[in-house]
């Protein structure tokens, strides 16, 4: 499986999961209504970078806009992203 499957199987995978319950299960840290990046996406970009052997946050974002954000152009800055 490529980068781009696995990508792709994730975020539906973070979907079916979301839709099934995981949001009620989950405390927002932030209100997230400046933003357009759904917690599915956050969700989605943080398992990624664990699959990808990032280690930490910064890791994480440093990656995801790299070679990520064509797939995720409302990101914005590692500040909001962490939020």
């Amino acid at each position: 499986m490529d980068w781009k499957d696995r990508l792709i199987k994730t975020y539906i995978m973070t979907c079916d999961f979301w839709e099934q319950g995981l949001s009620f299960m989950t405390e927002r840290m932030s209100n997230n209504d400046y933003q357009e990046l759904t917690d599915e996406e956050v969700i989605t970009i943080f398992l990624n970078g664990i699959l990808s052997s990032r280690k930490t946050m910064k890791d994480i974002y440093r990656h995801t806009v790299n070679h990520l954000s064509g797939w995720f152009p409302c990101l914005g800055s590692y500040e909001s992203f962490v939020r």
